[in-house]
């Protein structure tokens, strides 16, 4: 049966907001004269952890950069902010929208995209490495994709390179075929044929990047709902097995996450006008044992929350 959880309350599965991290990020932010923090992604590597966040800069004005840092992750040797946006904008892309972090090879990397267009444009999808070195956003090329696209779910591809999952329902996954990771220039992406099948994840949206452990692959997926026009965003865990082949599968829990019961309300003062409410996931890494959960609340504040493996079976 579908049931909904408040993450502010989880206990069942020996989690719980991570209240530590949670007061340094506000810190961080704070010095950085940064307010309306959400959205929060992270990823770690070895005894790094990196994360990054949306906010509106000092100054208070939009629109909204996207920024990240790093630490240790015992909270030692803290790294500066950087300003991706700035750094995008240098590079010619001036929009740096749903910034995600993953892994891949060992190296860090944060994929956007450039939000919405008006008709007949497209938006673009870029993946950008920020760590150990931050190199120059790489936008990602695919043929007959659609007009505007948000967010695909990067993975190291077995073969090298990248792979993707680019929708959920059906599941459809892309693999990269031109370019290089890291370097300059475009990244070349095709679909993998024979993966293309009915879901039971029809309806759904993706949301975290991936934490991978053997052959499965954990993350949050958005549910999404409309009344009158304007979204609700619910998330909902799910497993991939099989990335990278042609048989790969995806199940996606009945349960439903939510940050708090408050959260689910509609709110009046809110930035994006077709938004209802939103527990917006973007971010998941391995830390203390566990699973960390970063997301973003009605695009105005953040959570990030510790989670067991139990919350995916």
């Amino acid at each position: 049966m579908a049931s909904i959880r408040s993450l502010r309350k989880l206990r069942t599965v020996g989690g719980g907001t991570d209240a530590e991290r949670v007061a340094w990020l506000r810190e961080v932010t704070a010095r950085a004269g940064h307010t309306n923090v959400f959205n929060v992604t992270l990823a770690r590597t070895g005894d790094r952890l990196h994360v990054a966040w949306r906010a509106l800069p000092a100054g208070g004005e939009r629109p909204f950069h996207a920024f990240c840092t790093a630490v240790d992750v015992d909270g030692g040797n803290p790294g500066e902010v950087v300003d991706l946006t700035a750094h995008a904008a240098a590079h010619g892309v001036p929009v740096v929208a749903d910034p995600k972090l993953f892994v891949a090879h060992g190296k860090v990397y944060v994929t956007f995209n450039t939000g919405f267009v008006a008709a007949p444009e497209r938006n673009d999808v870029y993946v950008m490495r920020v760590a150990p070195h931050l190199r120059a956003p790489q936008r990602c090329v695919l043929d007959q994709r659609r007009r505007i696209e948000k967010n695909w779910v990067f993975f190291p591809h077995p073969a090298g390179g990248l792979g993707a999952v680019h929708r959920i329902g059906p599941l459809v996954q892309l693999v990269q075929t031109d370019g290089g990771l890291g370097k300059d220039g475009p990244l070349g992406f095709s679909r993998l044929p024979g993966v293309e099948r009915p879901s039971a994840a029809l309806g759904l949206t993706l949301g975290t990047p991936l934490y991978r452990d053997g052959d499965r692959y954990y993350g949050i997926v958005h549910e999404k709902r409309k009344y009158r026009r304007r979204a609700l965003y619910l998330g909902r865990p799910a497993v991939f097995e099989g990335l990278g082949t042609s048989d790969a599968r995806v199940r996606v829990s009945d349960l439903r996450l939510v940050h708090s019961w408050r959260a689910m309300l509609p709110h009046r003062a809110r930035f994006n006008p077709s938004l209802l409410s939103a527990t917006y996931f973007s971010g998941i890494t391995k830390l203390d044992g566990g699973l960390v959960l970063g997301y973003g609340i009605n695009d105005k504040d953040f959570g990030i929350t510790k989670v067991d493996r139990s919350l995916w079976s």
